[in-house]
């Protein structure tokens, strides 16, 4: 099993370097991830599986969920602020997601 590991970039970024990368090389791409920042990397040939979930989100699952583009998504997060980022979000705003 193949192993990345780039000091001072977290996992997100070398997801989403490799996805791209991927992609350029006409591959598809399932990401595993219940992180919701990996759904901006949703298109035409990447799909984000959120197995706690069991969902496999394309493009039209992200707008179904979240009511954005899966190209939207950074600015609906950094709206809504994310702790585990350390992102304060606007204070006052909540996203309610759109299904369980």
């Amino acid at each position: 099993m193949a192993s990345f590991d780039v000091p001072g970039f977290e996992a997100d970024d070398l997801i989403a370097t490799l996805t791209k990368k991927a992609v350029k090389d006409a591959m598809n791409v399932i990401i595993v991830s219940s992180d919701k920042d990996i759904l901006s990397l949703v298109g035409d040939h990447v799909k984000v599986l959120n197995e706690p979930r069991q969902i496999l989100y394309d493009a039209k699952k992200v707008e179904e969920d979240w009511g954005v583009t899966p190209a939207q998504m950074p600015d609906v997060l950094s709206l809504m602020g994310d702790s585990s980022d350390n992102v304060p979000g606007v204070e006052g705003l909540a996203k309610k997601r759109q299904s369980s």
